[in-house]
């Protein structure tokens, strides 16, 4: 019996009389206690980001339905005449694009059949059709522009002359419709 250790034998049995009285001789807050704690604090974190973000969503939403209906109710308002204008003026480009009319050819047309002492007040090309509002000096002069639209020319036809009247001037104003060839 020489080697019996009985400072051992005296810890063991120590140790078991705080295991029987409840107390293990660890700390009272263990590694699992405190992962837990953090993992429902990062929930609780995580949870609140997202409801200042989704009010924050909310807001913009709201200002951006805003925007929208004061947008709508400018474009009901004295803009929406402009913008039907332009929609109507850029038919009539695509228009004219689509059968590859040349208002410049049409002037060229028209500036080499114009006489002297007769003045174009006002060109308006409708389709095919060109409709001229002249003033001549003189009946002369009207006759010899009326007979140029008539006869004359290779590059309109069915010329009609129509609201021949004398101004206060003394000048002749007249309107000329004409089909012009391409």
């Amino acid at each position: 019996m020489g080697n019996i250790n009985l400072l051992d034998d005296y810890k063991k049995k120590e140790a078991e009389k705080n295991n029987v009285a409840g107390h293990r001789g660890q700390k009272w807050i263990s590694s699992g206690l405190i992962i837990s704690l953090s993992v429902l604090v990062l929930t609780f974190l995580v949870w609140g980001g997202m409801l200042l973000w989704n009010k924050n969503l909310e807001a913009k939403s709201k200002s951006m339905d805003d925007q929208i209906k004061n947008e709508e109710s400018n474009l009901r308002g004295a803009d929406a005449s402009r913008v039907l204008d332009f929609k109507q003026r850029l038919d009539e480009i695509a228009s004219s694009f689509e059968q590859k009319r040349d208002a410049s050819e049409a002037l060229k047309k028209v500036e080499k059949l114009v006489v002297p002492g007769v003045v174009t007040k006002s060109l308006k090309l409708e389709g095919d059709s060109l409709v001229a509002i002249l003033s001549a000096d003189n009946f002369g002069n009207l006759s010899k522009q009326i007979f140029n639209f008539k006869k004359e020319s290779s590059e309109m036809k069915n010329a009609k002359v129509s609201d021949v009247k004398k101004d206060a001037t003394g000048s002749i104003g007249f309107t000329v419709r004409a089909d012009v060839n391409k």
